[in-house]
């Protein structure tokens, strides 16, 4: 079962994926997308000692348009990785591109629905344990 709160979906059976949600606007402007991926890092920062799946998906979705996110429990690495900032230059830290997936379309709905399969998979494989 997913819960909503505040712009996010969690899982409420565990810590296995979470979907943070926001407007379409977001995706026009570097500062909001940038606090949309920091967002994302830092829920799994928070999660990421409770997991207890080999993988840790993330979904940002602005609008229709979907950024997908992976953590494993092996190198302990968030992909897509971050875009450092400079104090000397401006740096689009998170690029439009990265939401490059709509869900309204074939797809972006496909993409979604593997890692959905992908979860599911794992949380039986814990089941059995």
């Amino acid at each position: 079962m997913w819960k909503v709160d505040a712009g996010s979906v969690h899982d409420s059976t565990g810590s296995n994926r979470f979907i943070e949600v926001k407007p379409l606007g977001y995706l026009e402007h570097a500062s909001t997308r940038s606090a949309a991926d920091e967002q994302m890092r830092a829920r799994y920062n928070t999660l990421f000692d409770d997991v207890e799946i080999n993988v840790l998906y993330g979904v940002s979705a602005i609008g229709t348009r979907l950024c997908f996110y992976k953590w494993t429990e092996e190198t302990r690495e968030i992909v897509p990785k971050a875009i450092p900032s400079s104090p000397d230059f401006t740096i689009d830290k998170a690029l439009a591109e990265r939401w490059g997936l709509d869900i309204l379309t074939a797809e972006g709905e496909e993409r979604l629905r593997r890692v959905i399969d992908d979860v599911k998979t794992m949380c039986k494989e814990l089941e059995r344990k």
